[in-house]
């Protein structure tokens, strides 16, 4: 699985934010293109008003918490939380794979 993923990775890789700083609306911008059919639950308000947003794959009892960005020039988990979200949406050389992964386990973003 994991050749097949690292052979398939430009397929999958969003490549729209390439640095480690932009700006939260570049970041929305890109991850509502990517969301289509994930669950989407609001969870409250940052001090400046935006949405603070948890997204949910997967049905599986085994439960994964990613968190990114703690501190915001920190982005690469960020960029590949989006890399994820777009394989989730393609991933035809892996279907099968990822449908299993889904199965098992519950990620919440």
């Amino acid at each position: 699985m994991f050749n097949k993923l690292f052979q398939n990775y430009n397929e999958f890789h969003v490549d729209e934010i390439q640095t480690n700083r932009f700006q939260p609306e570049r970041f929305n911008e890109v991850l509502n293109s990517l969301i289509d059919g994930v669950e989407i639950k609001q969870l409250g308000e940052s001090v400046e008003g935006r949405p603070i947003r948890m997204l949910k794959l997967g049905q599986g009892t085994t439960k994964v918490l990613m968190w990114s960005q703690m501190h915001g020039n920190e982005s690469t988990a960020t960029r590949a939380i989006l890399d994820l979200l777009k394989f989730h949406q393609q991933p035809v050389e892996l279907a099968e794979e990822w449908q299993t992964v889904l199965e098992n386990l519950t990620i919440y973003i």
